[in-house]
């Protein structure tokens, strides 16, 4: 409730600024010039939108580059509107950087998951050798399933990609035994990833920790 009564009085501030910065505009006799423009535009961005295997996205940035000409005019709050988008501009640029306004999918998708299929992990905390060194252990996962497009693997070790090939184990001989140690793996198909597990842990008591269902 007390998050719906915020939106409602944030629409309705935004509501009398903008209504009264399109009076200012007005009064300066600019409207007409300021309706055709923006009309252009938006004609502009509605084919850009309708383009086939691109998706339109309004950014920070290209919304405040969007919104400042509307401020160009000598009152104190076309002033601290200016403010307001260059700093909207800045820090969508710092951020979230100068993406294009067209984007393909996989290009939005960025690092979320794909829903491809997951590995999994041989090695599991009720075959794990807790009472051994580390680095006299051996990391075993399954074959990929039959029937797929799967010819290999990828593991991250420590969020740092440590192998990719076709094996089916890997060993820990190179790690340090006195911090934790997080495990992710991905099948590969022609050197490109699928979705990756959630991180199976092995902590410095030799406690072995077997990854939460899902991708990461």
């Amino acid at each position: 409730p007390g998050a719906l009564t915020a939106l409602i009085i944030c629409c309705l501030v935004v509501s009398v600024l903008v209504f009264n910065q399109l009076r200012v505009i007005r009064k300066t006799g600019w409207l007409p010039f300021y309706l055709k423009w923006y009309a252009l535009g938006g004609l502009a961005l509605l084919v850009l939108g309708l383009l086939p295997g691109l998706d339109f996205r309004l950014h920070h940035y290209f919304a405040a580059m969007l919104i400042i000409p509307l401020t160009a005019f000598p009152t104190r709050l076309s002033a601290i509107y200016q403010a307001f988008c260059l700093g909207m501009f800045l820090n969508g640029a710092a951020k979230f950087g100068l993406d294009s306004i067209l984007q393909t999918p996989e290009e939005l998708r960025r690092d979320a998951p794909l829903g491809s299929e997951l590995p999994t992990f041989l090695t599991n905390s009720t075959n794990w050798n807790s009472s051994g060194p580390i680095f006299n252990q051996i990391l075993r996962w399954q074959d990929p399933p039959s029937g797929l497009d799967w010819d290999g693997f990828s593991l991250l070790v420590d969020d740092v990609e440590r192998y990719v090939g076709t094996a089916t184990n890997f060993s820990l001989s190179g790690l340090n035994a006195t911090i934790p140690h997080f495990f992710r793996l991905a099948f590969q198909s022609q050197g490109t990833s699928g979705d990756f597990t959630k991180a199976a842990v092995w902590k410095p008591s030799g406690n072995w920790t077997d990854p939460e269902p899902g991708p990461s």
